[in-house]
This record gives C-alpha cells, sequence and structure tokens, in this order.
C-alpha cells in the first residue's frame, strides 16, 4: 500500500507530489523508479477525474488503465486499485490524497470514510501554504520597501529592498519599534 499527497498548482496546469508514504519494499522501489513522474498534468488519468469530479475517485485493474502514466511501476509494486479524493478549500480543488493498494478497490472504500472527514482540513491547509509562500516570493523579489507591522508597534516581517534601501540590518529593523526609524517631524502622520 501506498499514499500520496498531490497539489494543484495556481493555474491548474499540473499536479505537484508533494509527500507520499510507501508501507513495504515494492512500494518503496515503486517511488524511486518513478521519482522523476513528480509533476503530472490533469489532462487524463485519475488526478484530472478528481480535478473535473471533485469528489473521490476509485479505480481498480490498474495494471489495465491506458491513461495510467506510471503503468509499468504499479504492474511491479502489485498495486491493484487506487482512491483518490480531492483536498477542498471553498469548493476549490486544492490537491488530491491518494491511496494506491494491492487489495480490490472495494476494500479500499473502508478507508473513504476517514479521508472524507480530513480532505477538506488538509485543502485549507494546503492553500494556506500557498498562500504563505506566494507572499514569502513577493516579499523576496519585490524591489519595493515592504513591511508587515504589528499592532504593538513593531514590523513582524521586511523584505530584502527595504534592510537593502533603509541600510539597517534586519535584526535591527525588527527589534526596534517601527516609529523609530520615521523622521520626527512626520511622526505625526504615521
Amino acid at each position: 500500500m501506498a499514499a500520496e499527497v498531490w497539489v494543484l498548482s495556481p493555474n491548474k496546469r499540473s499536479f505537484q507530489l508533494l509527500a507520499s508514504h510507501a508501507n513495504n519494499k515494492a512500494a518503496a522501489i515503486y517511488y524511486q523508479e518513478n521519482k522523476n513522474l513528480d509533476i503530472l498534468d490533469p489532462e487524463n488519468g485519475l488526478l484530472y477525474e478528481v480535478l473535473k469530479k471533485k469528489s473521490m475517485v476509485t479505480w481498480d485493474k490498474l495494471d489495465e488503465r491506458d491513461s495510467l502514466i506510471r503503468k509499468d511501476g504499479v504492474r511491479k509494486a502489485g498495486f491493484k486499485a487506487a482512491l483518490s479524493l480531492p483536498l477542498l478549500f471553498n469548493g476549490e480543488v486544492t490537491g488530491a490524497l491518494t491511496i494506491l493498494s494491492g487489495k480490490d478497490v472495494h476494500e479500499l472504500a473502508v478507508f473513504s470514510w476517514l479521508l472524507d472527514e480530513t480532505a477538506e482540513e488538509i485543502g485549507a491547509e494546503l492553500k494556506r501554504k500557498q498562500l504563505e509562500d506566494e507572499l514569502n516570493l513577493i516579499f523576496t523579489v519585490s524591489p519595493d520597501i515592504l513591511a508587515i507591522a504589528s499592532q504593538d508597534g513593531f514590523f513582524k516581517k521586511i523584505s530584502p529592498a527595504a534592510v537593502e534601501l533603509l541600510g539597517y540590518a534586519e535584526e535591527e529593523l525588527l527589534k526596534a519599534p517601527f516609529i523609530s526609524f520615521v523622521h520626527r517631524d512626520d511622526v505625526l502622520q504615521v
């Protein structure tokens, strides 16, 4: 048996393998031999169906599926069935949780109630992480002074451009109240 978490790109053009778990040697070999297939286009296949239906999809007879990109690996590992559940945030797919098994597809259905309970929570966490990564990218590459300040009067985050343009070390900017960096003639306007 194996489990995978796939994250859908913001433009919905690809899924990237975020995490995988193999509970036996055959499954571990499967991931080792397929490590270059960690980005998949949702043009067809199991992940495409999950994206399109926004609901759980089960497949049996995996070795007979023509649209399965990793068919040789599936055959070697002895996987016979798969269950894939969309990870949702506000009704939109953010990723998919997939279970691969050497057992019949009906035996995988036992997991569906458990997975269904946690799928929305995982989807929300994936979305939060995506937004956090996007914010970090904006802070990192922006040539402008960007900062997040809290109500206690301190910067909580400051961009590298701000550090360079202001001429202070990041630690100095984060440790002192931001008002101390404002010119005394401008303090009343802040």
